[in-house]
């Protein structure tokens, strides 16, 4: 496992539709530091939790902010930078919105379900959200080939 050092924050989980009409927090939500491990192709944290991307961040585009964040933890990246592990592909990406370094795979932005997933548990894969007219489909990061920096994203069925 790889330790990923960060500050923590705390966010309040509001159903799509409402976050969606909500102000923007006064304050920028942080990124929480989690460890890294590979559990049965899933990128998971040291509690079993699945880690999630969106398809609409392709590349690095930022399409989580504002109230999206109270929903969606940004993994936030270790001073040293992205982990040698335990997947190549990790990333960081720095977000002008929180002035979070975010860990990124395959380029795109790694984030925790705030409902929490119980280990082994994938409640946050499928789910869409709209924020700000901004619809966002989230999937569970499964790693095909651990070896290969170019492993392709692989939604959990």
């Amino acid at each position: 496992m790889a330790a990923v050092a960060a500050a923590s924050g705390c966010a309040t989980h509001q159903p799509a539709e409402s976050a969606a009409t909500a102000a923007a927090p006064t304050t920028a939500p942080a990124g929480r530091a989690v460890d890294l491990a590979l559990r049965d192709g899933t990128l998971v944290d040291a509690q079993g939790r699945a880690l999630y991307v969106n398809d609409q961040e392709r590349g690095g585009v930022l399409r989580c902010v504002g109230p999206c964040l109270d929903t969606w933890i940004p993994v936030a990246a270790p001073r040293s930078g992205a982990p040698a592990g335990p997947v190549p592909g990790l990333g960081v990406l720095h977000r002008s919105d929180t002035g979070l370094d975010q860990l990124t795979y395959l380029r795109q932005p790694l984030y925790e379900f705030r409902d929490g997933d119980a280990p082994s548990g994938f409640g946050g894969n499928g789910v869409r959200d709209t924020f700000h007219g901004t619809e966002l489909t989230w999937t569970v990061v499964r790693i095909t080939s651990p070896g290969n920096p170019t492993a392709s994203l692989d939604p959990v069925r």
